[in-house]
């Protein structure tokens, strides 16, 4: 049977593979084919025309009330997708709440203050790891582009920020 693929990105590095890392996402898209720069800007454009808040949540803003949120998605996703939710309200919650929040980067997508999507990446000392995407139902089918915003181009961007050498969106 085929594999399952992730995407990866990595960030710049010199010919002889030292770090160069981009400075910002406008950095990274300079270094692509026009074409690929073209869509993903009409990809964001359309992303920003639904007049959300996106925000990449951290340690203390990692709230008990997201990581209810965060559950509804991941359960909503699960069951349609794979038949099993295991993990846990109590998962999320002591995951926002405990000493690895600090290593949480949940990139949320906010309509009038209500949470209704969010990738979950944990943060590595060189990576960001992409662990779920989830929405509110129907948001994802509502609002295309929203996953790939979410999960990759934020990811992107806090990895650029963070001077981290790659993404795996998972």
């Amino acid at each position: 049977p085929p594999r399952p693929s992730q995407y990866h990105w990595t960030n710049r590095t010199t010919p002889d593979g030292a770090p160069d890392p981009y400075t910002s996402f406008a950095d990274f898209e300079a270094s692509l084919k026009q074409s690929k720069r073209k869509l993903i800007r009409q990809e964001r454009k359309k992303v920003a025309s639904y007049g959300l808040d996106i925000a990449v949540e951290t340690g203390p803003s990692l709230t008990p009330a997201l990581a209810d949120a965060v559950h509804g998605f991941y359960v909503d996703t699960a069951t349609r997708r794979w038949g099993t939710d295991y993990l846990t309200r109590d998962f999320f919650r002591s995951l926002f709440a405990g000493p690895a929040a600090s290593d949480v980067a949940l990139v949320v997508a906010y309509d009038a203050g209500r949470p209704i999507a969010a990738a979950l990446n944990l943060v590595g000392s060189h990576a960001l790891f992409g662990r779920h995407w989830g929405a509110a139902r129907g948001v994802a089918e509502s609002l295309p582009g929203l996953h790939f915003e979410l999960s990759y181009y934020r990811a992107i961007e806090y990895a650029i920020a963070h001077k981290l050498a790659r993404v795996e969106a998972g």
